[in-house]
């Protein structure tokens, strides 16, 4: 290694200041991420929020090929003067750069109508969005790849000090949200980097630095002050795009706003008064019900859909999943329920229900100490009960009239597997009835096979007198799944019920096979493909004009009759197969066959996939061509031809993207899997992104004594890293199908990063020890090979998603298994080679 190609490190005596401002900047790095992501999902739908990470590590990635291919902007030389200032600017533009992207949004809401909804215009904001933030993102990556070449020697510290920062902020994003809310939250933030800002500047030797780093430190803790009034950061909530709801809902002002970890409630009145409308973060709703005798007559005797299931007489003890503010459990007294139990995950909504708005909400009915809403959420809870039901329902209707139930369905996706339903049936009595309200169609095909699967799992073969379907108008649907067989009383009298509600029966056991054609739509697709003129434009219009033509039969009807249910979901079009806790994602729908793979691509795709599966294979390809833009064109740029720097270039290229796309694929995979352990999805990210920082951050300390003394070598750990994440596959599902889920929440949290350690541990060996053999190689590739890293993290949060929504959790664990060692032992073989040549 060559005197000159690193840049003259930190003072020895100024390490703790170096480690510490490295851990406060890269933690408000991953604070600003999470925060970033729960912002997103407010301001855009929750479908794109995921954007916010892969713009973190477009920036991060950005910026160390930046230092790579500028050398003469970035001497070593020039390092110990830039990486204060950029710190500082780094911490300031985070804040300039989200009051700017506010600033956009309340620009597109004072449009009129507000803001645009289409999938299109959502993208074009969220780009903006994206932009607005990247200048941050961009200078903490030449941060952080600076401090990295100056501190080669030390990387296994630094990269230790990286993750511990990490996990600095996913101890914070909770308390963040919950204490200080998405409208200060930046500011805290911004005060984090600027604290880091101010430690470098110090490690550095840069007075100015230091000093400007502390105003900017002080300045930004006591902007919460001045922005007491929301003046200068107001992050609202949409106008929910529902049908109906401008013409009951009074829109302006908002009554009240309530941060917690798990959303953004805004609260608005209505305009009759029978209720308190609830929007969380801008997609989903629930109401929070009066109890004033006038309004609850009146929606006890509006004999609308809601009601069907109430014709049979099971609901005395009743269960209800996602109870919102409790308005489902207000219908279920009057209807007579004995006993009542409101399972919602969201304490901010049960707060609000139990007496924060005086004449709203449950506490009268829950007084006399019979009837109860919980927090919980709707898995863990079920399984710590020991009483049987004679109703459990997961109720959602979005409608003009929005109905409090399922408020917080829509992100459980758990809530939706066979494994989920097997586990709700078996709540009830043998007479006990399970319902659903969703979406007929595709969803309702769907929710027939968990139902299917869910009975086969109980002992029951036949479904067919143990399932009835409706459907009104506006395409709203029930599934009812009776644990004992319906009897021909209870079929005539819903059959009745649906005639009086102008309702269309989607299947009935006592309807007739073959009384009306079989629905031609999978044919008239077959007919498309075999034409060799398939695409999404005609399908969809097939789709509309064609599933729920009244004269034919339904596709329900169909499948819940259909002597081979398995043949009939392999040749439909899109893949309705039922999903399970390693595949959990009810709402995304994709293609059946990989041989469809391009009408992924096609714009009238969101017409019958949704727009979130379209979107990723959009951004998997755009983020592609960005990063084979940042990593192989500046090796062609700076390579040259000679064959010896080439192949180095590829080496640290291949091994670095791999731990990208590998480290990545499994914190992807892990915290969806955790959130079925844990409760919900902001808990998991915090949680097991936590968990794996400081367990790498852990072995990233030990690295270079495993290493160094020839305990292990690098292709030993990367097989037994392999072997690790195979178990894991075996593990995992034991202990979440287990009675551990009933466990209290904190000790939840202790069993997860027990469960975490031994394999994130191993995982944080990789990048400091190829950082080593990089520094005696070429140190003059440190940068990219950060760039590298960060870049390809792009693809792999996409690309994992994409197989976890076809393939499931078990088949990324293989992937990622697969990708270390195809990547890291061979990439790791040329540059042990090229560091013993140098």
């Amino acid at each position: 290694m060559r005197p000159d190609d690193a840049a003259p490190a930190a003072p020895r005596g100024s390490s703790a200041a170096l480690y510490l401002g490295f851990a406060l900047t890269t933690g408000s790095m991953l604070l600003v991420q999470q925060f970033l992501t729960r912002v997103f999902t407010i301001l855009f739908n929750s479908g794109l929020a995921f954007l916010a990470i892969s713009t973190t590590f477009l920036g991060l990635g950005s910026a160390g090929v930046c230092v790579y291919v500028l050398p003469r902007l970035f001497t070593p030389e020039r390092t110990r003067r830039l990486v204060p200032w950029l710190s500082v600017a780094y911490a300031l533009s985070l804040v300039a750069g989200f009051l700017g992207l506010v600033a956009l949004d309340h620009l597109a809401q004072a449009r009129p109508g507000g803001a645009a909804t289409a999938l299109t215009a959502q993208v074009g904001r969220v780009f903006a969005a994206s932009m607005l933030m990247l200048p941050a993102l961009f200078l903490v990556g030449l941060v952080i790849a600076l401090v990295l070449r100056a501190n080669a020697a030390r990387v296994h510290r630094l990269y230790g000090a990286d993750l511990a920062g990490g996990g600095i902020g996913c101890l914070l994003v909770l308390p963040l949200m919950s204490w200080i809310g998405g409208d200060q939250g930046i500011f805290a933030i911004g005060a984090l980097a600027a604290a880091g800002a101010t430690l470098l500047a110090h490690a550095h030797g840069r007075a100015a630095a230091t000093w400007a780093g502390a105003l900017a430190t002080a300045a930004l803790t006591a902007a919460p002050l001045a922005n007491r009034d929301l003046g200068i950061v107001d992050v609202r909530s949409h106008r929910a795009p529902l049908s109906g709801v401008e013409s009951w809902v009074i829109e302006s002002p908002e009554r009240d706003r309530i941060w917690n970890e798990l959303s953004r409630l805004g609260i608005f009145d209505t305009r009759d008064g029978s209720s308190l409308y609830v929007r969380i973060d801008s997609s989903c709703q629930t109401t929070i019900p009066s109890l004033a005798p006038r309004h609850v007559q009146e929606y006890v005797a509006r004999a609308d859909f809601e009601h069907l299931p109430y014709v049979l007489d099971r609901h005395r003890r009743y269960l209800e999943i996602g109870a919102g503010g409790g308005r489902g459990m207000v219908l279920a007294h009057a209807k007579g329920a004995e006993r009542i139990t409101g399972v919602e995950i969201n304490p901010g909504i049960v707060a609000a229900s139990l007496g924060r708005y005086p004449g709203y909400g449950v506490a009268p009915l829950v007084a006399d100490g019979r009837h109860q809403l919980v927090v919980g959420e709707g898995r863990s809870y079920t399984r710590g009960l020991d009483e049987l039901f004679d109703t459990v329902t997961i109720t959602f209707i979005q409608t003009g009239i929005a109905s409090s139930s399922a408020a917080f369905a829509l992100s459980e996706a758990n809530l939706f597997t066979v494994e989920a339903f097997t586990e709700f049936l078996g709540r009830l009595d043998p007479r006990g009835l399970f319902y659903v309200y969703r979406h007929s169609g595709n969803e309702m095909l769907r929710l027939i096979g968990l139902a299917r699967a869910a009975f086969h799992a109980l002992g029951v073969t036949d479904v067919r007198r143990h399932l009835y379907i409706a459907r009104s108008k506006d395409n709203e649907a029930v599934l009812m799944a009776s644990r004992g067989p319906f009897t021909d009383a209870e079929i005539a009298s819903l059959d009745r019920a649906c005639r009086e509600r102008e309702l269309t029966v989607l299947y009935s056991p006592a309807q007739v096979a073959g009384a009306r054609p079989a629905n031609p739509f999978p044919a008239r697709v077959a007919e498309l493909r075999a034409a060799g003129t398939l695409e999404m434009g005609a399908v969809v219009r097939l789709y509309r004009d064609l599933v729920h033509d009244p004269r034919y039969e339904s596709m329900e009807h169909a499948l819940v009759t259909s002597a081979d249910p398995e043949a009939f979901l392999a040749g439909y079009l899109i893949d309705v197969r039922p999903t399970t806790d390693d595949r959990p994602y009810y709402f995304f729908f994709g293609l059946n066959r990989w041989a469809d793979f391009l009408h992924y691509f096609d714009l009238d795709g969101p017409g019958i996939l949704g727009g979130t599966v379209v979107l990723l294979f959009w951004m998997a390809a755009a983020f592609t061509v960005l990063v084979l833009l940042l990593i192989l064109l500046p090796l062609g740029m700076r390579r040259g031809g000679a064959g010896a720097g080439r192949t180095l270039g590829c080496a640290v290229v291949l091994y670095f993207s791999g731990l990208g796309l590998g480290y990545i694929a499994v914190q992807i995979s892990f915290i969806q899997r955790f959130t079925l352990f844990l409760g919900h999805p902001v808990y998991a990210i915090s949680v097991v992104l936590l968990a794996f920082l400081l367990s790498s951050g852990a072995g990233s300390m030990a690295s270079n004594r495993l290493f160094g003394e020839g305990r292990i070598g690098i292709r030993a750990a990367v097989l037994a890293l392999a072997v690790l994440l195979l178990l894991y596959n075996h593990l995992l599902p034991g202990v979440f199908g287990s009675s551990l889920i009933r466990l209290p929440v904190a000790a939840k949290v202790l069993l997860s990063l027990a469960l975490i350690f031994p394999l994130a541990f191993v995982m944080g060996f990789f990048f400091p020890q190829g950082i080593r053999l990089v520094e005696r190689a070429a140190p003059q590739l440190i940068p990219w090979a950060w760039g590298a890293n960060s870049a390809a993290s792009v693809l792999g949060s996409i690309f994992a998603l994409i197989l976890a929504i076809h393939l499931g959790f078990t088949v990324v664990a293989v992937i990622a298994a697969a990708t270390y060692v195809l990547c890291c032992i061979p990439s790791a073989t040329v540059l042990r080679r090229s560091a013993h040549a140098a």
